[in-house]
């Protein structure tokens, strides 16, 4: 099925992007953000506002990322880690210009503009779910393959994995048998339960005893838009590809686009 069937290419992205947008301040508390990002609805990114303009955009990575460091002080304002320097969209910018800098850049989200004002937050979840249909294609043909963690390894091993690797979210087994999966949303979750925000580097629980009880996961024969319908019932950004117990990959959002776009 052509790509076109899906995506209305001339149409403005900010037609397919998300409006009713969360932000925050750039004098707000990391503390602040990292609430934000765990609770429910919960956020992988969020732009940062200074007088009311847009200035750049934290993500979930970037907490991570502050957090693995020997004597993080979340008490500093958002500004520390926000990303200023970032791929942006016009109000006018089509949706095929869209998804060719997605695709190019390897974006998450972008934010979309009028001047200086925010307007609208694009993301993979918004073109994804744009797959409304059976496409031909399998999720074999689309799946990537993250590095695989084990059970046993302690919480910050696995959390310096995510920020300096290729990958946002990763499969967790022990003796081959698939157990789960984790990503930075599942340690920050664990690190404020136990209110030990500021020692992740100290953190040697076994990652196997944060994952969540709930494994979803699809098989490589499956058309990618089930995979999709999983990810939307599940409120998941990627979901392991097994057959016979076997873990053969991961599908994300990002890998959907890759291939419809």
């Amino acid at each position: 099925m052509a790509k076109s069937a899906f995506f209305d290419m001339g149409k403005p992205a900010l037609e397919t992007a998300s409006r009713s947008l969360h932000t925050c301040n750039s004098t707000d508390r990391i503390g602040k953000v990292i609430n934000l990002m765990i609770d429910k609805p919960a956020y992988r990114r969020l732009p940062v506002l200074s007088n009311g303009e847009f200035h750049g955009l934290v993500t979930i990575m970037d907490v991570l990322e502050f957090l693995c460091r020997k004597a993080p002080i979340i008490t500093s304002t958002v500004s520390r880690i926000t990303e200023t320097n970032v791929v942006k969209f016009d109000k006018d910018e089509t949706v095929r210009g869209a998804l060719e800098t997605f695709r190019k850049e390897g974006l998450g989200g972008c934010p979309i503009l009028d001047g200086k004002r925010l307007v609208g937050m694009i993301s993979e979840w918004d073109f994804a779910k744009k797959v409304d249909r059976k496409t031909g294609i399998k999720v074999r043909d689309a799946m990537s393959h993250p590095a695989v963690v084990k059970g046993h390894w302690p919480v910050r091993d696995v959390a310096k994995m995510l920020c300096y690797g290729a990958f946002r979210r990763m499969p967790v087994a022990e003796k081959g048998i698939l157990i789960g999966v984790v990503t930075p949303h599942d340690i920050l979750s664990f690190l404020r339960k136990k209110n030990r925000l500021d020692k992740l580097h100290l953190e040697r629980t076994p990652i196997d005893r944060i994952l969540s009880p709930r494994l979803v996961t699809i098989e490589p024969k499956a058309d990618i838009r089930q995979a999709v319908e999983k990810m939307y019932r599940n409120k998941v950004g990627g979901l392991p590809v097994e057959h016979d117990q076997e873990l053969l990959g991961i599908i994300t959002e990002r890998d959907v686009l890759e291939v419809m776009a």
